[in-house]
């Protein structure tokens, strides 16, 4: 029974996300995965580019 919740509470959140992508209106999701690192591009010091890649935005201290 517990699983069949879990599985019900996935399929809710990813059907929410679907959603609230499609009415932002966003031409295309794009993920830094086959973003080229160039030399010329600098990430602020106090961000840390790991988190960037989760979408966290984490500050280092």
């Amino acid at each position: 029974m517990q699983d069949l919740l879990e599985i019900e509470t996935g399929e809710r959140e990813a059907n929410r996300m679907a959603r609230m992508i499609k009415q932002a209106g966003f031409w295309a999701l794009k993920t830094l995965d086959g973003f080229i690192w160039k030399p010329g591009i600098e990430i602020p010091n106090a961000i840390i580019p790991e988190a960037d890649k989760n979408g966290r935005f984490s500050f280092a201290n």
